[in-house]
């Protein structure tokens, strides 16, 4: 299916770079992106990763209702217009490091016992650890946790090997431009992150 890859890949890029200037329209271009990727993850017998679309497609819809539920509305309008100054940034403390990592290491032993037990899926545990890693960026990421994007660039590091090894070179090469996305999502969401601490005087890492 190349060119459902290819659509899919044009989708996540779109939907990635929003994300970056924290625009919540990204969440509506990503839910028809991981609808395709769903089908192109099925046909490829990577079965945790097609069930993480399905996942992706509910957490899409919570995202976009969690970032128009927290916008800034005190925010300059202007600065509003290009997205980047509406949704708020936070950061995980100390032990929303420890719990997320945990949760991570629990997911991927449940998720890869599953799919050797029961499916003839291809590299179980590569899929069960970027299923289970994928999962918790993208809560931290519509929860609005800046921590998201170390998430996701293991994700993108773990993947691209993973899609070569099973022909889908479209998704690879995505996986490589999400990298480098990645990269960028962490340096500029932390930026706003310092720059909100600098004007409010504290600092917003609640764990919910």
């Amino acid at each position: 299916m190349p060119i459902l890859e290819i659509v899919a890949a044009a989708l996540g890029a779109l939907c990635v770079g929003l994300l970056i200037v924290r625009n919540h329209w990204s969440w509506p271009i990503g839910l028809g992106q991981v609808i395709l990727t769903a089908a192109v993850f099925w046909e490829a017998k990577l079965y945790a990763e097609t069930g993480l679309q399905v996942i992706f497609a509910f957490l899409q819809v919570y995202g976009w209702w969690a970032w128009l539920a927290s916008r800034n509305t005190s925010a300059d309008h202007t600065a509003g217009m290009h997205g980047d100054e509406l949704i708020r940034v936070r950061t995980l403390p100390r032990a929303g490091w420890f719990l997320s990592i945990a949760i991570t290491g629990l997911t991927t032993l449940i998720i890869a016992w599953f799919l050797i037990a029961f499916t003839d899926g291809q590299a179980p545990v590569f899929d069960a650890l970027i299923t289970a890693s994928s999962l918790t960026a993208q809560y931290l990421l519509a929860a609005r946790y800046h921590e998201n994007w170390a998430y996701w660039i293991f994700v993108d590091v773990v993947s691209t090997p993973l899609y070569l090894a099973r022909g889908l070179y479209p998704m690879a090469i995505l996986y490589v431009i999400f990298l480098g996305m990645a990269i960028v999502g962490w340096f500029r969401w932390k930026r706003a992150f310092e720059s909100q601490t600098r004007q409010s005087g504290g600092v917003e890492w609640t764990l919910d």
